[in-house]
């Protein structure tokens, strides 16, 4: 059986990166992002590559006590305040 990895904001960027080393390494991915598009062109670039890849709008419990690694990458292009 091969492993589970949950990459949390893998769209683009580092969480993105993230999940092209994570199918590199052997792991079957589920991507979870806010960015659909983008989340879904990174699952196509994995498949296209070779790699089991599928997207979700979010992460369900069922999935998340299948995963081995959760690659867990959040960031704002929202500046808020830590007030």
């Amino acid at each position: 059986m091969r492993k589970l990895a949950l990459v949390t904001g893998g769209a683009r960027g580092i969480g993105r990166a993230c999940a092209h080393e994570l199918a590199k390494s052997g792991y079957n991915l589920a991507i979870v992002d806010l960015l659909r598009p983008e989340m879904e062109r990174t699952e196509g670039d994995l498949k296209e590559l070779g790699y089991a890849a599928s997207v979700k709008p979010r992460a369900s419990p069922k999935l998340k006590g299948r995963a081995f690694i959760r690659a867990v990458n959040v960031q704002s292009t929202q500046p808020k305040s830590l007030r």
